[in-house]
């Protein structure tokens, strides 16, 4: 007994003193300066952010400068050897491409628009985990408390049913289930304080942080999202509001502007060519040069490769249309598969307060009449149980409300911060 007593105590001075505390705000900065996913997502967009610009190259004409030296030998001329120096600066600006830098274009901005879906859906993906972390960890916190004080009831009932016993008002069954059940609380109480110290890590985890010295002790300050009835919420339209459908709306505007861009190559293309710069034998050149040119290019056979690329654009295109009226079904269904989710937990909350309550008030009585010799211990030992899984449920109700409100969020595409 004093062993046990001992583990317990290590267990919950363990937890204790490196304990570093934080509430709802400051885990929400913690994750926008630590978080991996997070600042991988940020990158990841800015990345192709600059690939629109990039894009933007094609609108505008390319300056370059060169410089060449050749040496050169013919036989049959009057000179054994004969040096070329120059130096230029050349400009060249295409006119026309079969409106091949304009698809180019609007396809990076879709893709754009794609990787900024893609970020909101990170960050909507790190609020859910950062919430359901949260929550886990107000639980398990919640959870310790619990089963010591399970196990003080436990030991008090031990007490009690092994006075009786004493006195010869009760057998040795109700004593030994008793211990058996101070042995189960004594577990319990351990297990909590595991389930603390993975729920801890994962919290952790999120925040970016090492909790190699610390321990996390969160403060119960989770915002709660209010929940409309389903008569005012127009899932079709919200459908086509979330993330999902609009990346995939994205997705299918790039599909066709690549297929433009395949297109292109059956046009001809027409290009403005400049070049001035100084021509020599020696080195620095002293004689002016200059050029101006117009060049069309006409495309006739290319091995069958340019159609073949517009016709396999052309199969991506219709599969991204496809795929874009899917995704919209489904959507609809996820939404009201995490609002039905949402809902039921928010009632579950409240119907497993009602039970627990009403066990509480049975225990009490029960408790006063097994005390008094007027409850069996078989009947005593039924409203103890009920009261306990009552506890449990109770505390797994409100941790899976808040997970459901996660859940409902992420489903929307809505994030904790901006």
């Amino acid at each position: 007994m004093v062993r046990i007593k001992f583990t317990l105590l290590f267990l919950v001075i363990n937890w204790s003193i490196h304990a570093h505390t934080i509430d709802w705000q400051t885990g929400l900065t913690l994750i926008q300066q630590n978080n991996p996913e997070w600042l991988a997502a940020n990158q990841t967009l800015e990345s192709t952010r600059a690939l629109e610009d990039s894009a933007r190259s094609g609108f505008l004409p390319k300056l370059s400068g060169s410089i060449s030296s050749s040496q050169s030998y013919g036989e049959i001329t009057s000179n054994s050897s004969k040096r070329s120096e120059s130096v230029a600066l050349n400009l060249s600006q295409n006119l026309f491409s079969g409106f091949a830098d304009l698809a180019r274009y609007s396809e990076a901005k879709q893709n754009t628009r794609i990787a900024e879906m893609t970020w909101k859906q990170s960050k909507a993906k790190i609020s859910y985990d950062y919430k359901s972390a949260y929550a886990g960890v107000v639980y398990a916190q919640e959870y310790v408390t619990l089963t010591q004080k399970i196990l003080d009831r436990r030991k008090e009932n031990l007490n009690i049913v092994q006075l009786r016993f004493n006195s010869g008002r009760e057998n040795k069954g109700s004593v030994l289930l008793s211990e058996a059940y101070y042995q189960q609380a004594v577990y319990d109480s351990i297990q909590a304080g595991l389930q603390l110290d993975v729920a801890q890590n994962t919290l952790a985890q999120v925040l970016g942080l090492s909790l190699m010295d610390d321990k996390l002790v969160v403060v119960q300050d989770i915002p709660m999202t209010e929940l409309a009835e389903s008569s005012a919420i127009d899932f079709k339209k919200l459908g086509t509001l979330t993330l999902d459908y609009q990346k995939a709306m994205a997705q299918a505007d790039a599909a066709k502007f690549t297929h433009d861009q395949n297109k292109a190559a059956y046009y001809p293309s027409l290009d403005l060519t400049g070049s001035i710069g100084k021509s020599d034998s020696v080195f620095p050149p002293e004689n002016d040069r200059w050029s101006v040119g117009v060049s069309l290019t006409i495309p006739i056979f290319s091995g069958g490769r340019d159609y073949a690329n517009e016709l396999s654009a052309r199969y991506r295109r219709v599969a991204a249309e496809v795929n874009r009226t899917t995704v919209s079904f489904q959507m609809i269904v996820k939404l009201k598969q995490a609002y039905s989710q949402f809902r039921l937990a928010i009632e579950k909350v409240k119907v497993d307060e009602k039970f627990k309550q009403a066990a509480q008030m049975r225990s009490e009585i029960a408790k006063k009449k097994y005390n008094n010799g007027l409850m069996s211990f078989d009947d005593w030992d039924v409203v103890e149980n009920d009261l306990i899984q009552r506890e449990k449920n109770s505390l797994t109700s409100s941790r899976d409300r808040v997970v459901g409100s996660a859940n409902w969020d992420q489903a929307q595409g809505i994030g904790l911060w901006p």
